[in-house]
């Protein structure tokens, strides 16, 4: 094992880069991800899942619902409330008795590409209890059936 440090084996960690803010505006700018197209707005969709309610792993997308995702109001404000399930971290076995899915809000801050507006739409355009991810028609503004 020493030896294989010694010769470089390791030593670099592999991590993909973040997206920056300047990315992400010009995913916004070039129209790739827009909130008048089914097709953007899956996009936007599948892009804050991960960035605001911490999604990476492919099954956590696949076994997402609609009915994880609600909608609420407090003295700070409107929120989304997405209420996770099973994860990387928590499966839900036996050895995670103790513990309890994660639930995470993110408040309205009025911003023109919040992701309470965004949400907000794409929910209003699916059955409340459903797979969540839907296949955007190309022929108008409406969502299909599972992707």
């Amino acid at each position: 094992m020493k030896e294989m440090t010694a010769s470089g084996v390791g030593v670099c960690v592999k991590r993909a880069d973040p997206i920056s803010p300047d990315d992400e505006l010009r995913l916004w700018n070039s129209g790739v991800m827009n909130m008048s197209t089914s097709k953007g707005l899956s996009y936007v969709v599948l892009f804050y899942n991960c960035k605001t309610f911490g999604m990476r792993g492919n099954m956590e997308h696949k076994n997402l619902d609609a009915c994880q995702f609600t909608f609420a109001s407090s003295d700070e404000g409107s929120y989304i409330l997405f209420n996770g399930c099973n994860s990387k971290t928590f499966n839900g076995g036996l050895k995670h008795r103790r513990f309890v899915p994660g639930s995470i809000k993110h408040f309205d801050n009025g911003d023109e590409r919040r992701v309470f507006k965004i949400f907000k739409l794409y929910l209003s355009m699916i059955p409340t209890s459903c797979p969540f991810y839907r296949k955007p028609l190309a022929s108008s503004f409406k969502f299909g059936l599972n992707v």
